[in-house]
């Protein structure tokens, strides 16, 4: 290969291959039992780093990013991923239960970092 080579949370390929999130094509990742399928490039988003950034500096008033954070982040899985969090007695889906759904979710994503 020629050229500079830019990479970014790297992980391995079950034969041993690295894989950055700057990889083409999206990845499947298994978070508590649910497979999902994540675009890398969605990382290279302006505003997954705003919600990011107000997820992680201000916990209290930005805690609502979260919700934008996932639609974007899990694109067509989002509904699949809200029904198999959601608690069978109650119908609701906790939201202790996404926030770590998303902190497994960034983890599988970049074991490494």
């Amino acid at each position: 290969m020629t050229g500079k080579t830019t990479r970014t949370m790297e992980t391995e390929t079950a034969d041993g291959r690295e894989r950055g999130l700057d990889a083409a094509g999206p990845r499947e990742v298994s978070v508590d039992g649910v497979t999902i399928r994540v675009d890398p490039k969605a990382f290279d988003d302006w505003e997954v780093t705003e919600s990011l950034y107000a997820l992680q500096n201000d916990p209290k008033g930005g805690a609502l990013e979260v919700v934008p954070l996932m639609r974007r982040l899990l694109a067509d899985d989002y509904e699949r991923v809200k029904d198999a969090l959601r608690d069978p007695h109650t119908g609701r889906i906790p939201v202790e239960a996404m926030a770590g759904f998303l902190d497994r979710m960034l983890r599988a994503m970049a074991p490494n970092s």
